[in-house]
């Protein structure tokens, strides 16, 4: 098991809240340990990910 931080990319809905990040990283499957945004343009937004894998 280890912890790995990535970059993960998901669509900038202009007013993202804590609860949708999370639901999408869910339907990503990935339960994060810690993650924060890095980047927002007009049709994406960056996050830094870190995760748990087995």
């Amino acid at each position: 098991m280890k912890i790995i931080s990535e970059n993960i990319q998901l669509k900038n809905i202009n007013t993202f809240t804590t609860e949708y990040i999370e639901s999408e990283l869910k339907k990503m499957n990935i339960d994060a340990v810690r993650w924060a945004v890095i980047d927002v343009n007009e049709k994406i937004f960056t996050l830094c990910v870190s995760h748990v894998i087995i």
